[in-house]
């Protein structure tokens, strides 16, 4: 089956027709565009029914994969690298790019998908107890301008 665009592929796998005779279920598609030469871009996507029908890009990788808040590895996005079969599909279409660039058959590319080394959290201890008393000081320090405040009120009242 061919589509112009990814938006024609998601229309035709949310149609309430998807999945009869006439029109059978989709495992994955993919689009391929060469904008300049030796500069190309092809997206590989899988139709899921939980995803309201449409396509996920597994993974989505256009965005940083390391979050500064993140204590621990990305583990759903490696394992949709690793069980999707994601990753033969993409070093079937990396080698038909290579061998058509270099008129090489024999040409092929060999590459792997490692999870992110992160580092191990270690708790700030004396952050962690500043963190704890930090909140006493504060009641103290505001505590002595409030009772001022408050005996002036109180002395102007009884004064009048």
């Amino acid at each position: 089956m061919n589509f112009n665009s990814t938006d024609e592929i998601n229309a035709y796998v949310k149609n309430e027709n998807y999945s009869n005779p006439k029109n059978p279920k989709i495992c994955f598609g993919f689009s391929f565009s060469s904008n300049k030469l030796n500069d190309f871009n092809y997206s590989i996507n899988y139709f899921v029914q939980n995803n309201g029908g449409g396509s996920k890009n597994a993974p989505d990788s256009k965005f940083n994969s390391k979050s500064d808040f993140q204590l621990v590895p990305d583990i759903s996005n490696y394992n949709l690298w690793i069980q999707n079969s994601y990753f033969n599909l993409m070093k079937i279409f990396n080698d038909i790019i290579l061998q058509n660039v270099t008129s090489n058959t024999n040409a092929k590319i060999d590459f792997g998908v490692l999870a992110q080394n992160y580092t191990t959290f270690k708790a700030d201890d004396k952050g962690i107890l500043f963190a704890s008393i930090m909140p006493f000081f504060l009641v103290i320090a505001y505590l002595s301008p409030l009772i001022i405040l408050v005996s002036r009120i109180i002395q102007e009242k009884v004064i009048n």
